[in-house]
């Protein structure tokens, strides 16, 4: 009985172990989509939560729309008004008519061009930013370049083109979709289900409806604001899609499906997937004090530093916190003159000892150059006030010897007065006794 009741209470612990075990993300069975090629990022922190064929290169079709967003957003104002030029009439697929001399806002165009997917709107935008559809091409493609995305390449401001010279991939869709999404002015147009074109000389109104059906009744999916949808013989039916539940925000690339139907089912997978599975945990605050950086020939050679940006990890949803950690890492060799806000390092985040997730670490104030003692790291304060304590212990030292001699001058004038005074003494005692032993 006692052999039964050790062999029972071991299997328990055995039980207990192994149900204890943090997950990982490898213990969630991933989805299955229909598409060719597809992505899931946690925004937050850029963890990849799926892939599939996520560098292979693909026809983006409108999906080539979320670059001119981000050229538009980053050259031009808002409010400002552009007159149609011939150039951008006459677009056939999904355009909105645009006839010559119309006058529009350029968020009046950018709504057409991210809503409704308007050719001719984003052909007039190009034009606006670069003064010619070539010329804003090759804006597009020198700022794909300045991203990083060494695997796409545009001919159009559109995407209405079956060239597969004309192309991206999932990955640096990605990307650049995060990057539109940062401006909260984007984020509100493909978040809305419609929007309306003012009347003009030309034309009456235009109500357009939105592209997204994950914006729609029938295949609404709660927390999605965007992003972009397209469609070309060459690129199938593909969806940029971005996400936000209970603090976590998703963005997902879908990528060459056979129906438009199936390019939003695999999206709602995906999110499905990350929502399901996944959580964000914020591991640092904006702002948040990371210690102090050493700066070489600078005016102070000990300065501090904070975070950017907040910081988070995403974690499987049973996996223990315990298995989150985070470290400050600093640059090698930082010297001034060096700015307030410069990066300075980083904040790691940790999954199981594995770098996942980072987020910038910067310097908190101006450093000026300092004196030649500052390349010891020696700051100027710090040289000054050595100076001034090497000046006092001197001062310090000459007056006490000065003290010093005066005491010893002092004790020698009174000791050569006793001298004296004594041998005064004795001289007199002398005189005395010659007079008291003279003979007459």
């Amino acid at each position: 009985m006692r052999k039964r009741l050790v062999c029972l209470v071991m299997a328990l612990t055995l039980l207990i172990c192994f149900t204890s075990v943090p997950a990982s993300a490898e213990d969630v069975e991933e989805p299955e989509v229909r598409c060719k090629a597809a992505l899931l990022v946690d925004t937050k922190t850029d963890q990849v939560l799926f892939e599939k064929n996520s560098h292979k290169k693909m026809a983006p079709a409108s999906l080539t729309k979320m670059m001119t967003c981000l050229l538009v957003m980053e050259n031009l104002d808002l409010k400002k008004q552009v007159k149609i030029p011939a150039a951008a009439t006459g677009y056939i697929g999904s355009a909105i008519g645009l006839k010559k001399g119309e006058v529009f806002t350029v968020e009046e165009l950018l709504n057409a061009l991210m809503i409704y997917s308007a050719n001719d709107c984003a052909v007039a935008l190009g034009i606006e930013v670069a003064g010619s559809h070539l010329k804003f091409v090759e804006m597009m493609n020198a700022r794909a370049k300045e991203l990083g995305l060494e695997n796409t390449f545009f001919l159009n401001a559109n995407g209405f083109t079956n060239d597969m010279d004309h192309h991206t991939t999932a990955n640096d869709l990605y990307v650049i979709a995060k990057k539109i999404m940062q401006y909260p002015e984007v984020r509100e147009i493909t978040a809305r289900k419609s929007f309306t074109m003012p009347e003009t000389t030309e034309s009456g109104p235009r109500k357009l409806d939105t592209t997204n059906r994950l914006l729609k009744k029938k295949m609404y999916y709660e927390g999605v604001y965007g992003v972009k949808t397209g469609f070309m013989g060459a690129s199938g039916y593909c969806f940029v899609g971005a996400c936000e539940r209970d603090g976590m925000d998703l963005i997902c690339v879908v990528l060459n499906d056979e129906t438009r139907k199936e390019s939003f089912q695999d999206a709602t997978t995906l999110f499905d997937y990350g929502f399901n599975n996944f959580y964000t945990e914020k591991m640092v605050d904006k702002g948040e004090d990371t210690g102090h950086v050493m700066v070489k020939n600078g005016h102070e050679t000990f300065v501090p530093t904070q975070t950017k940006e907040a910081g988070y990890i995403t974690l499987p949803n049973q996996a223990a916190e315990s298995m989150a950690d985070s470290d400050v890492k600093y640059e090698k060799g930082i010297k001034a003159p060096i700015k307030k806000g410069t990066k300075v390092g980083v904040v790691e985040m940790k999954q199981d000892g594995k770098v996942v997730s980072t987020t910038d670490v910067i310097i908190t104030k101006d450093v000026k150059k300092g004196g030649p003692w500052s390349a010891l790291y020696i700051s100027d304060m710090m040289f000054y006030a050595g100076v001034i304590i090497i000046a006092a212990v001197i001062l310090i030292i000459v007056s006490t010897n000065i003290r010093r001699k005066k005491r010893k001058a002092a004790a020698e004038a009174r000791a050569a007065r006793r001298q004296a005074a004594h041998e005064a003494i004795l001289k007199a005692e002398k005189e005395d006794k010659i007079r008291r032993d003279w003979p007459f």
